[in-house]
């Protein structure tokens, strides 16, 4: 499946690699569709998680619906999906095309 122009200018992450400067940056496509996914595996609804993440409701809502985040809320929406154990799966391409779930106790053997 091919990106659409949008998620290319919305869905990134512009970070410069840590620890130096250069001409290169990181692009991270985030699909909304896998935001949505991830979120409804934390079991938390958008206010929930927007709080978990330190972000605005509102903000998590464009995230899942329209991909369009500043790169510091990108960053801090990553960061609680990690908290959760979420293991992002990236394509060829960096974009990220899925995920990978920790398996809770109730779920196991």
């Amino acid at each position: 499946m091919e990106a659409s122009e949008s998620e290319f200018r919305n869905q990134n992450d512009l970070a410069e690699p840590e620890g130096r400067r250069s001409n290169c940056i990181q692009l991270i496509i985030f699909r909304p569709s896998v935001a949505r996914a991830a979120r409804a595996y934390t079991g938390l609804s958008q206010d929930d998680f927007g709080k978990l993440a330190g972000v605005a409701q509102r903000t998590i809502h464009r995230c899942e619906t329209i991909g369009n985040v500043r790169d510091d809320q990108l960053g801090k929406i990553l960061g609680a999906f990690g908290e959760k154990g979420i293991i992002w799966v990236y394509d060829k391409y960096g974009r990220i095309e899925g995920m990978l779930l920790p398996i809770t106790d109730d779920q196991g053997s």
